[in-house]
Order: C-alpha cells, then sequence, then structure tokens
C-alpha cells in the first residue's frame, strides 16, 4: 500500500484514517484493534511515502468511562499526526448512558 501511496500520481495526497480515539484504554474499550502508537506509525508512513500527504480523521468524543486526560490523549494523537480535518461524532453508548443517568435532562435530548 506504501508503495501505492508514494509511487501512483492519480492518487490525492489526502488520508482519511478511522482513528476513533488517541488513548489505548479507550480504544480497548471500544474494542479496536489498533493502539495510539499504530495510528501514529501509520501517518509516519504516509508521510514518508508521500510528502505532500495530508491526514484527515474520524474521532469518537463523550465515550462512557473517557476522562479528561483521555480526552487530552485524543487532541494530542490529532496534534502528533498533523490532523488538519477531523470528523468527531458524540459517542452514542455515553448519550444512551447520560439519558438513564439524568432523568431531568430527557426533555433536552
Amino acid at each position: 500500500m506504501f508503495e501505492l501511496i508514494a509511487g501512483e500520481p492519480r492518487l490525492m495526497p489526502h488520508f482519511h484514517l478511522s482513528l476513533q480515539a488517541g488513548d489505548d484504554m479507550i480504544l480497548k474499550r471500544m474494542k479496536r484493534r489498533h493502539s495510539r502508537a499504530d495510528a501514529v506509525r501509520v501517518v509516519e508512513r504516509i508521510k514518508a511515502a508521500r510528502s505532500d500527504a495530508t491526514i484527515g480523521a474520524d474521532l469518537i468524543a463523550g465515550f462512557p468511562t473517557e476522562t479528561e486526560e483521555m480526552v487530552l490523549n485524543s487532541l494530542k494523537l490529532l496534534e502528533d499526526c498533523d490532523v488538519i480535518a477531523a470528523h468527531v461524532f458524540p459517542s452514542r453508548r455515553g448519550r444512551t448512558r447520560r439519558r438513564r443517568e439524568c432523568r431531568s435532562c430527557r426533555a433536552s435530548w
């Protein structure tokens, strides 16, 4: 794949990755098969193969048990991978859990 990235001029230099989160514990709880370090390595290989590469990413915010430190790890991943465009989606699991926990908030959901 990296040979194709480096050698195919018809391939646009923008790569959109499904990172999901930048914290290994959250990735594990999401049952993802990659780690934060894996994501950084892939981006490094893409950029080594193609110097004009830009990176976009999908992230999930508000996953149950996600702490502020874990959120900061995700934000740091965006920086470490030089992500120029991020699609951030709210966690559906978190929303469901918050609904159950906050009965007075239900009207605003």
